[in-house]
């Protein structure tokens, strides 16, 4: 193993280990992370690279990455919980518990059509400054306050930030505490993992640096395309807008900042590591290894319900413009169920798989690839984690997993369900 990787990996798992050593060697990912739960059990658990561009500090067992949207995933567990609890109800409408939303034609709107994107609420009326809205009071009342952008219930499009403070101000309502409270002492704790939501200032000194600070800038057009591939970027698009809350966040370096970590954006602003995230997911599926013993965090039925699809699988999403990725709640892509999803076509994983922008099945996300892989896709049930400066994974979670480690994760995942 070459001496900038180090970690674990179980016997049969040693493909996947070389080919993250390569995406490092050759710089494809700067710095990263990679675990894999199997049965709830991990596989594999590799670090490797350098925690920054300058290459000079090793990625550490201890560096933190943002994570972006595999964020969802982890707001959309928090929701799955309440809903569990019977605090929340996938089926009755958002006012119920958010009087305030009840206004300019949202006051029949499901937990149901918030959670998979069916709300309209991709962005809010009008503009607003980076600063407000890093302020959750401030962007939870703008929300509130805005209009659906297409009728509800009519389609549904990728809520990229939104969604986080729509699925998190729900908690608080039904619960009291703020969202990034709630994933600490009922989903972090348990499982003695590092999932931050509102990260504490003494821990910013462990977060690796993106090496752009936000994600690439978008083409304004796109060439050499079929029209069903295309993804409509550039800021005045549905997307475009989705992504930067109408431009709020279009801020040079805006992702390295040091308010915007401290912050809490539940669909965009995570702070993690590939060991947390991949036990965290795993505890979705079946019992892990916690703090104090075995823990699950929702039970196989919440988890059916949690990932029964919503949407039809020829909708188009109107920010994303694909068609065909019949996902589920909180989740991304097309989504379509209430934020966790575990099934996926097998076209669909393919293509994700095999190209430069992720998706989510659990979160979703540019660079990001979160997912539950069960069923027909695979009979097993596994969680993967892959992050890094760079590139993102699989975890049910593929969060940054870069165009060579995806090939391969696909090709070992399906050897080991043989």
């Amino acid at each position: 193993m070459s001496e900038l990787i180090s970690g674990f990996v179980a016997p049969g798992w040693e493909a996947v280990r070389d080919q993250f050593a390569t995406n490092i060697e050759t710089k494809e990912d700067i710095g990263a992370g990679l675990c894999i739960f199997h049965h709830g059990e991990p596989v594999v658990d590799l670090i490797g690279g350098y925690f920054e561009n300058t290459a000079t500090i090793p990625y550490a067992r201890d560096t933190l990455q943002l994570v972006f949207s595999t964020t969802k995933g982890v707001v959309a567990t928090a929701v799955a919980i309440c809903v569990e609890r019977g605090l929340l109800s996938y089926d009755e409408p958002v006012a119920l518990y958010w009087p305030e939303f009840a206004v300019k034609g949202k006051d029949e709107i499901t937990v149901a059509q918030l959670l998979s994107h069916q709300a309209g609420l991709y962005t809010i009326d009008g503009t607003i400054s980076f600063e407000d809205a890093l302020d959750w009071n401030t962007i939870t009342q703008r929300l509130a306050d805005t209009a659906p952008i297409f009728p509800v219930g009519s389609s549904h499009g990728y809520h990229a930030i939104t969604f986080g403070w729509l699925a998190g101000e729900l908690v608080r309502r039904v619960d009291g505490r703020n969202i990034g409270r709630f994933i600490e002492e009922e989903i972090a704790n348990p499982l003695g993992i590092e999932i931050y939501v509102g990260l504490p200032e003494q821990h910013e000194y462990r977060v690796s640096p993106l090496k752009n600070g936000w994600t690439k800038v978008w083409p304004e057009t796109t060439t050499n395309k079929q029209p069903a591939e295309v993804v409509p970027f550039g800021p005045d698009t549905a997307l475009g807008k989705a992504l930067t809350v109408n431009g709020a966040f279009i801020v040079k370096g805006g992702f390295n900042r040091r308010d915007m970590h401290a912050a809490e954006i539940p669909g965009a602003n995570g702070i993690s590591n590939a060991p947390s995230l991949a036990r965290m997911y795993a505890a979705t599926i079946g019992e892990v290894d916690g703090a104090n013993g075995k823990v699950r965090l929702i039970s196989e039925a919440m988890m059916q319900r949690a990932s029964a699809p919503v949407t039809r699988p020829d909708e188009i999403d109107l920010c994303l413009c694909v068609m065909g990725a019949h996902l589920g709640g909180g989740a991304q892509w097309t989504l379509s169920t209430y934020g966790l999803q575990l099934r996926v076509p097998d076209h669909i994983l393919g293509r994700v798989l095999a190209g430069d922008m992720a998706i989510a099945i659990l979160v979703m996300g540019t660079s990001s690839f979160a997912a539950g892989i069960l069923g027909e896709i695979l009979p097993i049930r596994i969680a993967i984690a892959v992050i890094g400066a760079t590139s993102g994974v699989t975890a049910v979670v593929f969060l940054f997993a870069t165009t060579g480690i995806r090939k391969r994760l696909r090709s070992e995942m399906q050897q080991q369900s043989s």
